[in-house]
């Protein structure tokens, strides 16, 4: 009640907060967490080897690597081959580390990790498939037209959205910055 006039004033509902700069876009949150799933699955499969393979006991939790991803990337099929295996572990570091940031840090520190695991990521990524067509794809079976689509193409958002992930979590963090002699 406003005392002078004795008239009710209304009460505005609290505004809502403003989406800062420092904000997480959404499109970043849901590749985090689509790509998270994706490395939790490839993650298991390798460590779970041989269990994971067909014929072992997991296999109906992962009957798509054990029956398809395996015809087209050998070094899924090899348990002696450290490269996936230590791959799927930095994927899950990488998870663990974008889940801590986007859950609990706030502000520069919350960019800063995403700009680092989003770099790591997609190098993570060219080494792989770097280091397999440098050799000549030994791990892959290249007259296959299905080798393109089972592989391949899923892959490619690994060689594009980190990239453009690191790019807006490095504007967030320049923002504001000047270079020297400004």
């Amino acid at each position: 009640i406003n005392a002078e006039y004795g008239v009710e004033t209304p009460v505005e509902p609290p505004k809502k907060a403003k989406h800062t700069h420092m904000s997480v876009p959404k499109w970043i949150w849901i590749w985090i967490v689509v790509s998270t799933v994706l490395q939790t699955y490839d993650f298991a499969f390798l460590t779970l080897r041989p269990r994971s393979l067909a014929g072992g006991d997991l296999e109906q939790y992962f009957s798509f690597h054990a029956n398809v991803y395996v015809k087209y990337d050998h070094a899924y099929l090899d348990v002696t081959n450290g490269v996936g295996l230590i791959q799927s572990w930095m994927c899950a570091f990488e998870s663990i580390v974008l889940f801590y940031a986007l859950l609990v840090c706030r502000g520069r520190l919350q960019w800063a990790l995403i700009a680092i695991v989003s770099m790591m990521s997609w190098w993570k990524t060219v080494y792989y498939f770097g280091s397999e067509a440098i050799m000549g794809f030994p791990q892959s079976d290249l007259s296959d037209p299905a080798f393109w689509s089972v592989l391949i193409l899923p892959a490619t958002p690994w060689m594009f959205v980190p990239l453009l992930v690191c790019r807006r979590a490095l504007q967030e963090l320049c923002k504001g910055e000047k270079l020297k002699g400004q």
